[in-house]
């Protein structure tokens, strides 16, 4: 049976109220590698807990979306649910010592066919000998003129942390002089399907160059940005043996010159936007895997991202991760807050019925779990990039989407463990593919995006309501930055249209000025409409007209959003 990640998230988010297969090493150390103790390592851990339980499971500072909840089964307490969740051992005890009963789960991995002989394996790490690092700098060899090496900083332990930029002319073009989309892997080391979406995409995009129409006019017109691993040291060391679930940098956190769990900043918590908000979203304990460092940017491998990005200014940004089978966009810091721009992100992404990526769910980053100092809320607010977390397939989920073959769900150690099997990380990537190129496609006209599921990002969204309590009567709608002269219209009782003027709202005292870039909250007044009257309301616009001065002189399409009406 298929265990879902999003399932255990709903499990999660309903009892909220009450909270209070190891792949070999295939290269030697990575430069400056820590030198791993034998006293504590991470592993699934599994038990049937009750609230109590799941509270105490959330104090550790858990990422929620990882922890997979399931039927406890027969004989268990009302309300309980088995949790299946990665523990260091030292966790494991501190839930112990609170009653709560987890142990570590039987080691397995996905069974390979014996019949057939063994394949080479697919994950590698990033440095020495046949590792990524020195796959990037063949493929840039070999693409002269449209691919780039750009190593942009250095990891915490002194490894290059590297890009590769592609674009037509891409030795005479200056960076950022093109519309520009970053696609990054590998924030967090266990992570291991993410950096072969990033590097295949690439792949993909360098082969097609000459060959494939859509792709050569791409790359004409804007420039990728191909991050495979934007963690190498946490990446490198989860090959190390025992290390596979790994999930930080390698910060040396107690300054022991050794790697424990007590080690490691969460990269994707030590962004400045919102850093340390509360201890939800992230945690300041070192042990939990949401820990976001002393402060921050603390992470010499943060600030080499967010000046990449600040020195390039790209569109769009793709943080791929794993796994939960999520499209995430918008607001991660406060559960259930929308955003002007959610008008162009759910465009792109689609809805639960018609999702961008098959399989995926489409949602709010904070709609089951918050996070705060993550990458994508920064680089939207600092460098105005808008940003999708895709959280690629588990291990069950891959394991069980091919019938008959060697990969069995019941027999993944972790969901993280994505089977290292050709065939399925193939199919991984290539479901992912349209999606990906259509955010690069989109980066020209980002208010009028590419869409694979064939949506368009409407030029007007009402907010509706059916009755109103008071004269005068705010209303709002979120509208494209681009359209001029917006209007508010409305008619009481089916009069005369009346006019009225409309300003941007600038936010409350803890939300609605961020998130804003293509898409504004407009609001203006309804006056003199009496009780027990109905009013129709409506906002009208212009789009740029065809000539350099046809907004100045009044032109352009005029555009009417739809209507809604009260009492």
């Amino acid at each position: 049976m298929r265990r879902r990640t999003v399932t255990a998230l709903s499990a999660l988010a309903l009892l909220a109220p009450l909270l209070a297969g190891v792949a070999p090493a295939h290269a030697g150390p990575a430069p400056g590698a820590a030198r791993a103790a034998g006293a504590d390592r991470l592993a699934v851990h599994t038990g049937v807990l009750d609230a109590a339980g799941l509270g105490a499971l959330s104090d550790l500072g858990l990422d929620r979306h990882e922890l997979v909840l399931t039927d406890p089964g027969p004989g268990a307490a009302p309300g309980s649910v088995r949790v299946e969740a990665v523990l260091s051992g030292e966790q494991a005890r501190r839930l112990a010592a609170r009653g709560v009963d987890v142990a570590p789960a039987p080691a397995a991995a996905p069974r390979r066919d014996t019949l057939a002989a063994p394949a080479a394996p697919v994950f590698r790490r990033y440095a020495g000998p046949g590792g990524l690092a020195e796959e990037l700098r063949e493929q840039v060899a070999e693409h002269p003129g449209l691919a780039q090496l750009v190593p942009f900083g250095r990891s915490v332990r002194g490894q290059e942390v590297l890009a590769v930029r592609v674009t037509a002319g891409a030795g005479e073009v200056p960076e950022g002089s093109r519309p520009a989309t970053v696609y990054v892997g590998a924030q967090h080391a266990r992570e291991w399907i993410t950096p072969e979406m990033v590097r295949r995409l690439l792949d993909r995009v360098l082969d097609g160059h000459g060959s494939d129409p859509a792709t050569t006019e791409l790359l004409r017109g804007s420039e990728l940005w191909f991050v495979p691993v934007a963690n190498p040291d946490g990446y490198d060391f989860s090959f190390e043996e025992g290390q596979r679930l790994w999930r930080k940098n390698l910060r040396d956190n107690d300054g022991d010159g050794e790697t424990t769990p007590a080690d490691g900043v969460d990269l994707n918590r030590n962004f400045p936007t919102r850093w340390g908000y509360d201890d939800e979203g992230s945690s300041p304990d070192p042990a939990s895997e949401t820990y976001r460092g002393p402060s921050p940017a603390s992470e010499p491998e943060t600030r080499a991202l967010d000046e990449l990005v600040g020195r390039i200014t790209p569109e769009f940004f793709v943080n791929y991760h794993s796994a939960a089978e999520l499209l995430l966009h918008g607001i991660g810091w406060q559960v259930a807050t929308p955003s002007p721009d959610d008008v162009l992100y759910e465009a792109m992404v689609g809805d639960d019925a018609d999702p961008a990526v098959p399989g995926y769910d489409p949602d709010l980053s904070a709609e089951l779990y918050t996070t705060n100092g993550d990458t994508d809320s920064h680089l939207q607010e600092a460098h105005g990039t808008l940003g999708f977390t895709p959280e690629m397939s588990t291990c069950a989920a891959a394991a069980a989407s091919v019938e008959g073959d060697a990969w069995e769900p019941e027999q993944c150690g972790s969901g993280f463990e994505f089977p290292d099997d050709e065939a399925l990380v193939r199919a991984e990537f290539e479901k992912n593919v349209p999606f990906a190129l259509a955010v690069a496609r989109s980066a020209a006209d980002p208010d009028d995006p590419v869409s694979v599921v064939g949506r368009t990002a409407e030029d007007f969204r009402l907010d509706t309501f059916s009755v109103s309590h008071g004269d005068p009567q705010t209303v709002a709608v979120v509208a494209k930055r681009a359209l001029r002269d917006v209007t508010l219209n409305y008619r009481v009782d089916g009069g005369p249209v009346r006019r009225a003027p409309v300003a941007e709202w600038g936010g409350g005292e803890r939300y609605g000025d961020e998130n804003d870039d293509y898409y504004a909250e407009l609001r203006g007044q309804v006056r003199g409409a009496g009780p027990g009257r109905a009013v129709e309301v409506w906002f009208e616009g212009r789009r740029h007209g065809s000539g350099p001065h046809a907004l100045a002189a009044g032109g352009g399409e005029r555009v009417r959003s739809g209507s809604f009406t009260y009492t």
